[in-house]
């Protein structure tokens, strides 16, 4: 190696030592202190928990093997309700106006009554294909977000239908539908594995509105979202390292993102998973793979940085990767990628 190239190693290995020492720096600095949690208790140790539930009376819980039920104040296994569908990756569960408890899965949606027994499963081709990601109860019927689309299931003559299905001819930005949220008379759509814009998708009677990267969200996968009041919005978006959490308003000119969070600015990670508002008012903020945070309360367009109290493995969480949450009169129940944490709320 002549004289000149060993001198342009060189100087590429110092400047490596200088990125990864200044880096080093950073993340020390900005390394959150965690708490040791004496009142985190986990139970269903290595299996993923993609779906909860609390009816009141018990927990509906979601796993590969199925779905089952349990004390929603101790964890105690009640009934294997279903070993017949397997949910992966993350869906939902949720209760009609006639008392069906519908969950979503990887071959369609089904419903049960609150005793347990399976009453109807709607599947491609009547529903959009694959795997049903988001479940929403609405006045009269259910919304389900797909892989492929979304539908709208209602009752007509006292039978479950599939009244509507919506896809990217029909205003969709995106096939896969990961969240549906109802505001006042909009329906929002949350796009995930996104080819092109992605973001929120918003309908308000027949009319589409649309916030994408260009408007200011962190990232075009949308994962969570929670409305504070009708006029005020987070959105948790990102995939793997990137993305963030977004503040939206409603104004004059329609919904505006006004503010973003990052690692930056006090999260735990950059993606973000799952947002939950609790009865008493704190926000909870998972990650994709750096645990989750407890914010007092929610953010708002003055909050410089995000403060609160960090839960990762290190002070007793079933894994750091948070998908679902529920909440009953004594605890938080955490749904994790390996695991399901119970978190007493004293």
């Amino acid at each position: 190696m002549d004289k000149k190239k060993i001198v342009i190693v060189i100087l590429f290995l110092a400047a490596m030592v200088a990125a990864g020492i200044g880096l080093k720096i950073y993340q020390s600095e900005s390394q959150p202190v965690y708490q040791q949690m004496a009142d985190l208790e986990v139970l269903f140790s290595g299996e993923e928990i993609s779906a909860l539930y609390d009816d009141g009376e018990k927990l509906w819980l979601g796993l590969k093997s199925g779905l089952r039920t349990l004390d929603r104040e101790t964890g105690e296994e009640l009934e294997v309700i279903d070993e017949d569908i397997t949910l992966i990756y993350a869906s939902e569960i949720g209760e009609s106006f006639d008392g069906l408890v519908w969950c979503g899965h990887n071959d369609g949606i089904s419903a049960y009554t609150k005793s347990g027994e399976k009453v109807l499963t709607f599947s491609a081709p009547d529903i959009p294909q694959g795997r049903v990601n988001a479940v929403l109860p609405v006045e009269d019927g259910v919304w389900i977000g797909c892989m492929t689309g979304a539908a709208f299931l209602t009752q007509e003559a006292g039978q479950w239908q599939v009244e509507r299905i919506l896809d990217t001819t029909s205003g969709l930005s995106e096939e896969c539908v990961s969240i549906i949220q109802k505001n006042g008379d909009e329906l929002w759509f949350g796009m995930y594995l996104c080819q092109d814009e992605g973001g929120l998708c918003i309908l308000k009677g027949d009319q589409w509105s649309y916030i994408t990267m260009d408007d200011g969200l962190a990232h075009r996968y949308v994962n969570s979202i929670v409305f504070l009041d009708e006029d005020t919005c987070l959105a948790g978006v990102g995939h793997t390292l990137y993305g963030g959490l977004n503040l939206l308003k409603r104004t004059s000119d329609g919904w505006q993102v006004v503010r973003t969070w990052t690692s930056m600015e006090g999260l735990p990670g950059n993606k973000v998973r799952y947002l939950f508002c609790t009865s008493d008012g704190r926000l909870l903020i998972t990650t994709e793979m750096d645990g989750m945070m407890i914010c007092q309360q929610p953010p708002d367009e003055n909050t410089q940085a995000l403060t609160g109290l960090y839960l990762v493995q290190q002070n007793g969480l079933a894994d750091n990767e948070v998908k679902c949450i529920a909440e009953s009169d004594a605890c938080i129940w955490l749904g994790c990628r390996s695991g399901l944490t119970r978190l007493d709320k004293e």
